[in-house]
């Protein structure tokens, strides 16, 4: 028999990147009211978030088509 291994819990990791504040504030209430998902961070600017991303490794970005 193999040896049980406990469930691993997981999250979805996103980062938020959009320069309208509605939108912003919106969708990061909207992230942080879902089970097994993850706020690792927002930003304004690409160039910001693309450091961001680098470091944090998130598993989404959600991102403004139009910037």
């Amino acid at each position: 028999m193999l040896p049980q291994r406990e469930a691993a819990v997981t999250s979805i990791r996103v980062f938020l990147l959009d320069d309208d504040s509605t939108f912003f504030d919106a969708a990061a209430r909207l992230v942080a009211t879902l089970p097994d998902v993850e706020l690792l961070g927002r930003s304004r600017w690409t160039a910001e978030t693309l450091a961001w991303v680098t470091q944090l490794r998130p598993d989404v970005v959600i991102a403004a088509l139009q910037m």
